[in-house]
């Protein structure tokens, strides 16, 4: 799903999860993804800066992170723990100048072994 913020995301996830229900689904198999924009960078200050350097603005139609790998794990986190949704989607900002490359790199380096320390599902 995508939602410019996360109280419209808990609400999309709850009406989803009610029809699934109502439709006599078993819970258990539904997943609800909420896509996140994201541009991250070593410092935030760093992101921030790129963000407008790309000409990108601060919001969008879904959730936007800027900020560092460490921030955005703990947002990851946070949808979860909070019911906003099952998973997340991580959308690189696009840019000429190769951010998107720079976070999707970062992203696999930093976030997902921050994600693997806080829940280590894997063995």
């Amino acid at each position: 799903m995508r939602q410019a913020e996360l109280r419209g995301a808990i609400r999309e996830r709850a009406a989803v999860r009610e029809q699934w229900i109502g439709a006599g689904e078993d819970p258990a198999d539904l997943i609800v993804a909420l896509e996140i924009d994201v541009l991250i960078a070593a410092d935030a200050r760093t992101a921030r800066r790129e963000l407008l350097q790309y000409g990108e603005a601060q919001f969008g139609d879904t959730v936007r992170y800027v900020g560092t790998p460490q921030g955005l794990a703990t947002l990851i986190l946070d949808v979860y723990v909070a019911d906003v949704a099952d998973a997340a989607i991580l959308c690189p900002i696009i840019s000429s100048a190769g951010s998107k490359q720079g976070t999707a790199a970062l992203i696999i380096d930093d976030v997902l072994p921050l994600l693997g320390d806080k829940y280590p599902w894997r063995s």
